[in-house]
């Protein structure tokens, strides 16, 4: 390239200047306290709380659930019963249906009846109720092709199945609030059912629970794996007849999106609600049925640049056990109230012996140990009033996320910064009279600590360290 003249040299040097001095005032401008308005009277749905999956033989998981207060379980009860040997009935009568579920609930030495009675004992202690589900269906009923899916000719077989487990497990003293039909039906790894064959089980499995006078037991769906992939909420909640949809006590998801991108951010679970939300609102405009997540905690690995090993792996330094997978688990949380979640259900309460995966929020020998994102929910979940509702998300901050629930005597306040970089707030609380600071908490680096903010009439100040959150107690006067 030929020199420059001094003319142009000196231009040069301008703009240069000038470029420098713009960049120069867009960090003091970036700098500056940015201030977030929050409507403490502008509600959105009921927050009825949280829960965690659970497995019927844990006899250790109790106090993890009782330190959470979690007022709701998921859980598997009786056999696999694509494992059990004798052929299903086809075509049956409810009675030999019920004969065959009380045949086989128990045997092979497993005391599963037992460990199901255990498990709701401890669910009436701690005032929890239980979402229960199954996993697969009996192996006959399914395709011999590999992609184990449940065939049409079996569809009615089915929900006569599950009205017999119900009533096996209701003259047991054991009545659960929710029952989702399929775990993850748009996979081969349990059960695959195709949607219209979905729509046709929950119609013909909410007839089986009304005949036998079930009618307070709802039946929650399609808990498909993913929020948004490859339109699995489109098609599966779109094939839901009027019928089906009435059938329907509440819409079920897991959110495990982020196993397709284990380096996104929190920006990418959001941007997946919108076609759940989408899909759901198609079905229920006036949105009078709850939005449950039944499973849910991040299958992220790499947080900020820095990389773990999968939650999964038998790796030394798995995601779950690092302080920035806490405080997404935490920030997620956030982003699934303002989405519409009603129950939330982490997946899952503690670690099993059976299995080395790292999922827990309590692991060791006895459960005795807790993970990271144990601590960073301690913080928000126990305070969650239990008739709150979440509040309308009117804000927009690309780096911290925020929710609010609140109920006539609480607002609860929580704030997330999964950025590497300190951030720095002004809140501003409206109509707010009467509300008073009584507590804050905050998750960073591992630690949970109180802290001091500094408030000025329904203002408040906060300061978010790099990846940490940060709970508000609000109480009125």
């Amino acid at each position: 390239m030929m020199g420059l003249s001094r003319g142009m040299s000196w231009m040069v040097a301008v703009l240069v200047v000038l470029s420098l001095g713009c960049h120069a005032l867009s960090e003091q401008s970036t700098s500056k306290p940015v201030t977030i308005r929050i409507d403490v009277k502008d509600t959105a749905q009921e927050v009825r709380g949280f829960g965690a999956h659970i497995w019927a033989g844990d006899r250790n998981v109790e106090p993890v659930l009782k330190e959470l207060g979690l007022r709701y379980v998921r859980m598997t009860v009786g056999p696999n019963w694509f494992d059990v040997e004798q052929e299903p009935p086809t075509d049956s009568s409810r009675d030999v249906m019920d004969r065959f579920i009380a045949g086989h609930f128990d045997g092979d030495g497993e005391p599963r009846l037992k460990n199901a009675r255990l498990a709701w004992q401890m669910t009436e202690r701690l005032g929890t109720r239980v979402i229960l589900l199954q996993f697969t269906s009996p192996e006959n009923w399914l395709s011999d092709d590999g992609h184990r899916q449940l065939l049409p000719e079996y569809v009615d077989d089915y929900a006569r199945y599950w009205g017999s487990l119900v009533g096996f497990l209701v003259d047991h003293g054991m009545k659960p609030v929710y029952i989702e039909l399929a775990n993850e039906p748009e996979g081969d790894w349990n059960t695959r059912i195709l949607p219209e064959d979905y729509n046709r089980l929950v119609i013909l499995t909410r007839k089986e629970l009304d005949d036998r006078g079930y009618h307070d037991i709802g039946i929650i769906g399609p808990g498909l794996a993913y929020l948004d992939h490859d339109n699995g909420s489109r098609q599966w909640i779109g094939a839901l007849s009027d019928e089906g949809v009435q059938s329907l006590a509440g819409w079920s998801t897991h959110v495990w999106d982020d196993v397709f991108s284990p380096d996104a951010s929190v920006g990418f679970i959001d941007q997946r609600w919108h076609d759940f939300n989408a899909a759901v609102g198609k079905k229920d405009p006036e949105r009078q049925k709850p939005i449950i997540i039944t499973e849910y905690a991040t299958s992220a690995t790499t947080f900020n640049g820095v990389s773990y090993d999968l939650v999964k792996s038998n790796g030394s330094n798995r995601a779950s056990d690092s302080s920035a997978y806490a405080q997404r688990v935490y920030e997620l949380t956030l982003v699934h109230i303002n989405n519409g979640a009603s129950i939330l259900m982490f997946w899952e309460a503690a670690d099993q012996p059976w299995s080395h995966e790292a999922w827990g929020l309590a692991t060791g020998v006895n459960n005795e140990q807790r993970r990271p994102a144990y601590y960073a929910l301690s913080t928000l979940v126990p305070l969650i009033p239990k008739s709150a509702h979440a509040l309308q998300k009117i804000w927009d901050d690309p780096h911290v996320s925020i929710a609010g629930l609140v109920d006539e005597h609480r607002l609860v306040l929580g704030f997330a910064n999964g950025t590497d970089q300190p951030q720095h707030r002004t809140i501003e609380l409206i109509n707010s009279s009467g509300l008073k600071l009584k507590s804050a908490k905050r998750y960073h680096a591992g630690h949970v600590a109180d802290v001091q903010l500094s408030t000025r009439g329904n203002t408040l100040q906060i300061s978010l360290p790099a990846e940490s959150t940060l709970t508000c107690v609000f109480l009125t006067d």
